[in-house]
């Protein structure tokens, strides 16, 4: 290996600092798409409509960057690697936010509103049992006479009472989102995501993606019939950090600005490829060592 551990190590956790760069720089177009004065919608409720979408959109690209700064911060700072299992529940985490948004950019307007109104109802309606029952029926109604142009306009019938909006309810009703298998489609992967996918087809093919959140599931479970990967967690943390990151990353340039940051995702995708080859060999160096320390047991 011609450079160093600590030399490949640094560079991705540098690799992610830029990714949070770039997630920054599409939340800020994001808003600045938002606030365009080219829109030239006079209905209100398509204005509804798009306000909402907009938002969804960003506060789920938000939410992931607030992860992946804490796992950059963790990165930065921590010198020891033996307190980075405890972080592994944090990948887990981004797998979902970007399986919700994959799942939402995917859908048509109505659906998305569906997901939209749902969530928000959902969200009052199981809100802290501290709060009075008539302030959440309050902002429950409130919320509900917010969308209920779109809601008389699309026929969509929701409860008016936050007393009858249940998960047994939004089960039934057919506007939750599906399982996280069932939103991680390798067709939408391959075609939001698509350097990554030209790179490595057969891992997007498989649902590696799913599979990887299987994995940590059970891992961060204690699942003992996978106590022999325990070990290399630090590795894991910045391998799927990044990955995730460039699937998220391209997801938002391709799907919601149009490629405008298409410069800055290929050349900040082109470093991450080119640091790879090292940051596997000394995976793969670690993983046998690991394996031959445990085997003496």
């Amino acid at each position: 290996m011609d450079i160093s551990e600590e030399e490949i190590i640094n560079e991705s956790i540098s690799e992610i600092k830029q990714a949070l760069g770039i997630i920054k720089s599409e939340i800020t177009a994001i808003d600045e798409k938002g606030n365009s004065k080219k829109q030239t919608l006079l209905d209100p409720i398509d204005e509804l409509v798009r306000c909402s979408i907009l938002f969804t959109q960003r506060s789920y690209l938000d939410f992931f960057r607030k992860i992946v700064n804490f796992i950059y911060e963790k990165l930065d700072k921590e010198t020891s690697e033996q307190d980075f299992f405890f972080h592994i529940p944090h990948i887990r985490t981004l797998i979902e936010i970007y399986s919700y948004l994959l799942y939402f950019c995917f859908q048509n307007e109505k659906r998305q509103m569906e997901l939209i109104i749902s969530k928000n109802f959902y969200t009052l309606a199981k809100v802290d049992s501290s709060f009075p029952t008539s302030e959440i029926q309050q902002e429950y109604t409130k919320t509900h006479e917010h969308y209920k142009p779109y809601m008389d306009r699309e026929k969509l019938v929701f409860p008016k009472n936050a007393t009858d909006f249940s998960k047994k309810w939004l089960d039934k009703s057919g506007y939750d989102n599906p399982s996280v298998e069932q939103m991680l489609k390798t067709e939408w992967i391959k075609t939001s995501a698509p350097q990554i996918y030209t790179a490595s087809p057969k891992k997007a093919d498989k649902n590696s993606y799913y599979n990887i959140y299987r994995h940590f599931s059970n891992y961060v479970h204690g699942n003992v019939l996978h106590k022999e990967s325990y070990g290399n967690e630090k590795l894991w943390i910045i391998s799927e950090t990044l990955n995730l990151s460039v699937v998220m990353i391209e997801l938002i340039n391709t799907k919601i600005l149009d490629n405008s940051r298409r410069k800055e995702v290929l050349e900040w995708i082109k470093r991450v490829a080119k640091n790879s080859p090292n940051f596997l060999r000394l995976w793969a160096l670690r993983r046998d060592k690991i394996n031959s320390e445990r085997n003496q047991f």
